[in-house]
């Protein structure tokens, strides 16, 4: 045997392996149970170049036809199909015209072979063909989204531009650029070709099993992102309806503590009304018995109506939790306009001190206000009748703060603790009306703020709130 002849034979044997590479490619394919477009067409364009080779060896065989030239074409085609499989099993949009063009100008070549079987332009069509194939392959693969950040696909796309050369040569040397004009197949004068391209399906078919893998891959990654984004918003909805029942529910309990509150000084003023009208009715003028009950009853009404739209107001924006829009705010004029909310006979018994006639702060005036408001009432509330109560507005420069503080007698020590600023908290003496709102409120007002309110016991008889905000 000649080294001509052994070399044909070893062609030949070769040829018998492409044979076993697709079906062992496709075997493989239906065993890692990937089921997309991409995979079943690429399965169907092995089944289309299964029978090309085999009509090429003459293993199938057709009376009256050139079954090298046709198993050669239909081999051809089954690349067009596999080409096409790139894009995903989708037509790319109309602005990425070109790879389906190479793949359209590719087809009329394999048509024009199957038409002219006995012409010398076998070989410049079949070549022709397998460039286009290989060009709108690239293509494919750079313009579909499906592949992007497939790390494999550029490997591919650099085995398929090496593949370019070998057969821009086989182009140049075929008729009618050169002399060959038999099929690429063609064992007797072209056997390294066969050679070539099995080791090149070799490639082409781990590389796209490699492809379908890194796309699955990135698939499950996306769809576990989207589970975990999915289960991070359920989670985030649940918090919010949470808070949201959490805010209604310390809303209406606000409220129904404020309905609480104004009921008993409505109680008063309407008996010192109704007392009042007795007293007309049954002839009594005293003026001086008349005057003072009406004032009483005028206080009481004032301090009610004052009460529920300025604590109504605090409780509705505190209970929002957010913080208000500030402004350069005069914290002493605020204090002077708290002092004239609270009742006048109770106004008397404060002493003034400021340390500067005009102190600023970044603050919300009303809401400010109203914190002030219930520290002024708390220290005349729970604290000796007619005693003097110290309100002081001065600076804390370690802390950069402006300090409005209160001291107060004690009615006793036991009216203090550490939930005192609390809601429903009024120490531990349960003989004063009210659900202890006053410090609560003023506490949230800090906070709004980025204040603080604290107290400190100085003796057992004298206690001071401080209030203090950023200068």
């Amino acid at each position: 045997m000649t080294f001509s002849e052994g070399f044909i034979t070893i062609s030949s044997m070769v040829q018998y392996l492409f044979i076993g590479e697709l079906l062992i490619f496709s075997f493989c394919l239906i065993t890692i149970q990937i089921r997309t477009r991409t995979v079943y067409i690429w399965l169907f364009s092995n089944l289309v170049g299964l029978f090309g080779v085999f009509l090429a060896l003459s293993i199938i065989k057709i009376d009256e036809i050139n079954a090298k030239v046709i198993g050669g074409a239909i081999i051809l085609l089954s690349s067009a199909i596999k080409s096409f499989a790139y894009t995903g099993g989708i037509f790319l949009p109309k602005r990425n015209k070109l790879p389906h063009n190479l793949l359209l100008l590719s087809l009329i070549s394999i048509l024009l072979i199957f038409i002219m079987t006995d012409s010398k332009f076998i070989l410049f069509l079949s070549v022709s063909s397998s460039i286009f194939l290989t060009l709108s392959a690239i293509f494919f693969l750079l313009k579909s989204r499906i592949w992007i950040g497939v790390h494999i696909v550029k490997y591919i796309i650099f085995l398929f531009c090496i593949t370019i050369f070998p057969l821009i040569y086989l182009l140049s040397v075929s008729y009618p650029i050169g002399n060959l004009t038999t099929f690429v197949l063609d064992q007797e004068h072209t056997p390294i070709q066969v050679i070539l391209q099995s080791i090149l399906v070799f490639f082409i078919q781990i590389s796209f099993i490699g492809l379908v893998i890194g796309r699955n891959a990135r698939e499950n990654l996306f769809r576990l992102r989207r589970s975990i984004r999915a289960q991070e918003g359920n989670k985030q909805s649940k918090m919010r309806e949470q808070e949201s029942a959490s805010l209604a529910d310390e809303r209406y309990h606000l409220l129904k503590m404020l309905t609480h509150e104004v009921r008993q000084p409505m109680n008063s003023a309407q008996a010192a009304l109704q007392a009042l009208t007795q007293k007309i009715s049954a002839g009594n003028d005293a003026p001086e018995y008349m005057k003072k009950t009406l004032e009483n009853a005028s206080s009481t009404l004032n301090a009610i109506t004052l009460s529920i739209s300025n604590s109504i107001l605090g409780a509705t924006l505190i209970t929002k939790g957010r913080v208000q829009k500030l402004e350069l705010t005069d914290v002493c004029c605020v204090v002077e306009l708290a002092l004239l909310d609270i009742d006048p006979i109770e106004a008397q018994r404060f002493e003034k001190k400021f340390e500067q006639p005009v102190m600023f702060t970044d603050a919300d005036p009303i809401i400010l206000r109203l914190g002030v408001r219930n520290l002024l009432e708390n220290a005349a509330k729970y604290s000796p009748r007619h005693s003097k109560v110290l309100l002081k507005v001065g600076t804390d420069d370690e802390h950069l703060t402006v300090v409005i503080s209160v001291t107060n007698e004690t009615v006793g020590s036991s009216m203090l603790g550490p939930d005192i600023f609390n809601q429903a908290r009024r120490g531990v003496d349960k003989k004063y009306d009210g659900y202890g709102l006053g410090l609560y409120i003023t506490k949230e007002v800090a906070q709004l703020h980025r204040g603080s309110l604290c107290y400190q016991q100085n003796n057992d008889e004298t206690v001071t709130f401080e209030l203090s905000l950023p200068a």
